[in-house]
């Protein structure tokens, strides 16, 4: 990318002012804008949904601590479930409140660390990226890229704001601090071997001891990279493809200098150590289900095909030589070419590695199967899309466009700097570059599966944004440099305009971007007063579920195959990504949650067209209070396309096409052009979701909106088959729309209605179910948002439950 001028780089001391600044900036951003939204007047508003599993895990952990629950009850009704969230982001948060409360840590004083937890470590991931850019191009890329890991918008930011405590900020600090030591070991190796070494400028040194010096600085680093890597593991259990992208960048590297004539022998000390570290790091957490067994195969995997590789390439490069210096003198081995039969030993090479790599399949088919498994989680499906986060990222947009959005003028540099990392990967296969290059295109195409993944993007993103400045800034200058008679005076004369143009290009990049992240920050999540106050009320008017103190004992862990009974007495039923609210808030077990227990059960639930069989379903559950909301109705937003409302994921779990209960005709408008318009039919109104949301359970003895439509389907020019009306008429009888109906011939009519507020079919009242919340009872033209039902007939017979 260049090298900056040393004329103009600021002193060690300038650069950690600098980083301080940054650090202090970065967390400002973080914190300053949702302070309000996080700290309330009653009660901490955590962010998202697993934050509050979090909490949860953490105070559970502070009441014994240092052992933490493998087994949680609460986590799903009737059977409970293993934990199985990684242990390290919680443990560091509970030694670092066990330190700060002097053994004995208050509740508020949990609260208040755990809310600032993810901001700083959002902030210290301006550390690693400063210096994985100054291993990289120098001082100046790493202050660029440190200033825009600090400042840019997307879902990085979202997971290190205040409030949000949650592993994924974990993940990206491990990570980078991870690249950024192999980054360093790298330099040392390659170093090591290069003629021109300068690491003592000691003139008694001699060659060999300056070699052994960089070996074993070479090792250290890769150690802190292997540490750092099982933190990473520690982290997030579903980590594993980071040894597998490690195994990648080596073949790569090894294909490259066999194709430059290069030994690889230098990559052993700088990777094999941290695989090693790693893997004796995690062997001592291994649980399978907190820490599964499948990491520390595949990093013992990872370690021997590596291994194998290199010790390839090596053998490989040495037979080439030895076979040249048979055939020519080394002057003109210099200038030929190996043979054609010797082209493909690298090739062979590769054979061997993929062979090594299909070995665990055979030998160990359970964890290989798990990790297959763990990739597929990757592909875009029909569940997957019903969650924001795992949707692809180009879902509503085209790649290029979706970019734009997450990064702004951010995507714009970084793709340039992706062009010039391969370009140089391509001419000089330094090691380091290509590190980068795999990192970058692995990162990539994880986002691109799945727009979660943009969080480790982002550390791609600027790294090589300050690159591509950096390398234009270099050219710029020297090309300056060369129009004046005295290039030394010309360096000395505009050093101060060099970084003050330098602060200007960094704010321009930054401008665009620091607007948006603002507005980003300032935006409230989590659960609002509503949703809290009504779960406050549940754990205060509820019987427990269990005996006293039971929520903060520490439970042994359950053998699902030898349960007899449920631990718990009864369960709640709601949608399932208010599970985690409803296990910290009221201390409730839920039905459903957001790790995948019992969704399709709520599902059937909230879709079931007949009290009776709902009924059943909730028996079956263990099911005593049932819970609703105003973000469950599907609805229009502002004449667009868009349609919003829980329901519709109801219907894609159930397996269930969304347009049997609503769906999107064209109207034609007074101005003539079509505009799209939502029909909602009798059985999004006979659901137990909009019976009990929109009607409070209350029976609809006039229908309010009764049209009946007819349409025909039409092929617009983008390929979309739509239903246009050509006819409509409202009714105020519903016996006389049934009527009318009936007369008409053929298929294309469909009795309707315009608004999800509006019934367009009679309804029956509720008899099973009666609102306990709120007690007030409440306009039916203006639903509570948050309603909570008892389920009448239950009973709650308490249970001895085990616990130590």
């Amino acid at each position: 990318m260049g090298t900056w001028n040393r004329d103009s780089q600021p002193t060690w001391r300038e650069h950690t002012i600098l980083m301080l600044s940054l650090f202090a900036g970065s967390l400002f951003l973080r914190s300053f804008f949702s302070y309000d939204q996080v700290f309330l007047a009653d009660y901490v508003r955590f962010r998202g949904t697993d934050a509050w599993y979090h909490l949860r895990l953490v105070e559970n952990l502070l009441g014994h601590f240092p052992h933490s629950i493998t087994f949680d009850p609460y986590l799903h009704h009737p059977t409970g479930g293993p934990v199985t969230v990684a242990p390290l982001f919680d443990l560091g948060l509970a030694f670092l409140a066990w330190i700060v409360g002097f053994g004995q840590p208050s509740a508020e004083l949990i609260e208040s660390l755990a809310a600032w937890y993810p901001a700083v470590l959002g902030a210290l991931v301006t550390l690693p990226v400063y210096l994985a850019g100054h291993l990289l191009w120098g001082r100046p890329a790493g202050v660029v890229a440190a200033a825009l890991i600090a400042f840019l918008p997307g879902r990085f930011l979202e997971r290190s704001l205040l409030g949000s405590t949650d592993h994924h900020v974990a993940e990206v600090l491990w990570s980078s601090w991870c690249l950024m030591f192999l980054l360093a070991a790298l330099r040392a190796a390659r170093d090591s071997v290069s003629p021109r070494n300068t690491v003592s400028p000691r003139d008694d040194v001699s060659p060999r001891e300056t070699d052994r010096v960089l070996r074993w600085r070479s090792i250290g680093w890769s150690v802190l990279a292997g540490l750092a890597l099982a933190a990473y593991l520690l982290s997030w259990r579903s980590g594993t493809a980071l040894p597998i992208l490690l195994l990648s960048w080596i073949l790569v590297q090894v294909v490259a200098d066999l194709r430059a004539s290069r030994s690889s022998r230098y990559l052993a000390p700088a990777l094999i150590p941290a695989l090693l570290a790693a893997l004796v790091a995690i062997l001592p957490w291994i649980d399978g289900h907190r820490v599964p067994a499948r990491q520390a195969v595949v990093l013992a995997a990872t370690l021997l095909a590596c291994s194998v590789a290199i010790g390839a390439a090596d053998w490989i490069h040495r037979r080439r030589l030895q076979h040249h210096l048979k055939q020519h003198r080394l002057k003109q081995h210099r200038r030929s070419r190996p043979p054609h039969r010797r082209r493909l030993l690298p090739w062979a090479l590769l054979t061997l590695v993929a062979l090594l790599g299909i070995t665990p399949w055979f030998a160990m088919p359970r964890q290989t199967g798990e990790l297959v498994h763990l990739f597929r989680r990757l592909e875009p499906t029909e569940w997957g899309l019903t969650v924001a986060e795992m949707r692809p990222l180009q879902a509503d947009d085209s790649a290029v466009a979706a970019l734009w959005r997450e990064f702004h003028t951010a995507a714009i540099t970084a793709g340039m700097g992706l062009a010039l990392v391969l370009w140089q990967a391509w001419r000089r296969a330094r090691p380091e570059t290509i590190l980068l290059l795999v990192w970058s295109l692995a990162m990539l195409s994880a986002s691109l599966a799945q727009r979660r993944f943009t969080y480790y993007l982002v550390v791609v993103v600027a790294l090589l944004s300050a690159g591509t400045v950096c390398a234009v800034w270099n050219a710029f200058w020297r090309w300056q440099s060369q129009r004046t008679k005295n290039p030394r005076h010309s360096r000395q004369q505009h050093s101060q305009q060099r970084s003050l143009a330098l602060t200007l290009a960094l704010a321009l990049l930054l401008a665009p971007n620091v607007s948006q992240a603002m507005s980003q920050a300032s935006k409230p999540s989590g659960p609002n007063p509503a949703w809290h106050t009504a779960l406050s009320w549940l754990r205060a008017n509820s019987p427990d579920p269990a005996e006293p103190g039971f929520y903060t004992a520490y439970y042994p862990r359950q053998d699902p195959s030898q349960a007899t009974a449920s631990p718990m007495t009864y369960g709640v039923m709601s949608w399932w990504d208010r599970g985690f609210w409803l296990m910290r808030i009221a201390r409730r077990p839920p039905i459903a949650n957001p790790q995948g227990y019992g969704i399709t059960t709520a599902a059937a639930f909230y879709l079931a067209q007949e009290e009776g069989a709902a009924q059943r379903m909730l028996a079956d559950a263990g099911a005593r209070y049932v819970i609703v909301d105003d973000a469950m109705p599907i609805r229009q937003v502002g004449g667009s396309e868009i349609g919003i409302g829980t329901v519709a994921s109801m219907a894609t779990w159930q397996q269930q096409p969304v347009e049997t209960l609503v769906e999107r005709y064209e109207v034609r408008a007074q101005d003539g052009n079509w505009r799209p318009v939502f029909f909602y039919y009798p059985s999004y109104f006979r659901s137990m979701a909009t019976r009990l949301q929109t009607f409070s359970g209350q029976p609809v003895h006039q229908p309010q909106s009764i049209w009946v439509v007819s349409f025909e389907p039409h092929l617009r020019a983008d390929g979309a088959l739509v239903k246009r009306v050509t006819r409509m008429q409202s009714f105020t009888s519903y016996r006389h729309a049934i009527d009318e109906l009936a007369q008409l011939a053929g298929n294309h009519h469909r009795l309707v209605s315009t608004d999800p507020a509006a019934s367009c079919v009679p309804l029956e009242a509720l008899n099973g179910l009666r609102r306990v919340y709120p007690p007030v009872r409440h306009d039916l033209k203006a639903p509570p948002p948050v309603q909570i039902f008892r389920v009448l007939g239950s009973s709650v017979t308490m249970t001895q439950i085990p616990r130590s």
